[in-house]
């Protein structure tokens, strides 16, 4: 699998598409995938938009979508001044949320959604589910989540974002915006008032435990959730998001604190070398164990 670094290319594509929000807001558009962080202490919300879902439904590339832990301090530091260390009400919360809206989109109906769930155990692989996918969702439910999240897409073109300096697909917003992360994300009982992902971690933003990876990354799945259905099919899943907490280094290449990489689903190539590694590990341990024996 391909490493790529994205950032200087989505950087560029959204300073020209949008010149009129060179200061304030931030391009998004319905069908762009939206990170949003938020905590239970601070007073903003930090959103980045990672582009059109396409890119990440298509590519078979890794692709690393800039470092942005220099914002993540500024907003969400606490005490210890390092949002990858601070506790209590300063631990980072976060997660993606993405609308069709009214039309269809990237070949799925109106109202698709797609959206995060954290992984459901510590250790796991890019690009591999670990989470249990979301059940289908009822075309009416989704209606309401759409309406919901396309607030976070006015917010973040809106004269009430600002944005983040060296970043210009992201910004912060004041989580009291009627159109902030937050506001959105909280609508009704659940996440974007979507009822049926009450699942225990499957919010669209999840709690950053800090501890996947060998404590070097919190991970969330994405899947996607078709509209249309009653209910529709389950959720499908095409890779995962990681923002690291610490440098970290495996097959695919080495990352640092801060840095939010998007992993698809590995190829089967790929896949089978993924499996041979861990069954060769496997059999290296055992083979060890048996000669302390």
């Amino acid at each position: 699998m391909k490493r790529l670094f994205y950032t200087s290319a989505l950087a560029a594509l959204l300073t020209v598409a949008v010149p009129a929000y060179a200061s304030l807001g931030i391009t998004a558009t319905q069908g762009d995938l939206l990170v949003g962080f938020k905590t239970a202490a601070s007073t903003q919300n930090l959103v980045i938009d990672l582009g059109s879902v396409s890119t990440y439904w298509t590519t078979g590339t890794e692709l690393n979508l800039g470092n942005f832990s220099a914002a993540l301090d500024t907003y969400y530091g606490g005490t210890s001044g390092s949002w990858a260390t601070t506790t209590g009400t300063n631990v980072l919360n976060w997660g993606v949320a993405d609308t069709a809206g009214a039309n269809p989109f990237n070949g799925e109906p109106a109202k698709t959604a797609w959206v995060s769930k954290a992984w459901g155990t510590t250790a796991g692989t890019l690009g591999v589910k670990n989470s249990t996918a979301y059940s289908g969702v009822l075309d009416s439910i989704l209606g309401t989540g759409a309406s919901n999240i396309g607030k976070a897409y006015t917010g973040a073109n809106s004269g009430s974002m600002t944005q983040v300096t060296g970043h210009p697909n992201a910004g912060t917003i004041a989580v009291t915006d009627a159109n902030s992360w937050n506001a959105a994300a909280t609508t009704g009982s659940v996440a974007f008032g979507i009822s049926n992902l009450t699942q225990a971690g499957s919010v669209f933003y999840n709690q950053a435990s800090r501890t996947n990876l060998g404590g070097m990354a919190s991970v969330v799945d994405l899947y996607a959730l078709e509209g249309g259905g009653s209910p529709g099919p389950a959720g499908k899943f095409f890779g995962t998001l990681a923002l690291f907490t610490g440098d970290y280094t495996d097959s695919f290449g080495t990352y640092h604190a801060g840095d939010l990489v998007f992993t698809p689903i590995p190829e089967p190539s790929t896949f089978g070398m993924i499996l041979g590694a861990a069954a060769l590990g496997f059999v290296m341990i055992r083979r060890r164990r048996q000669a302390l024996a």
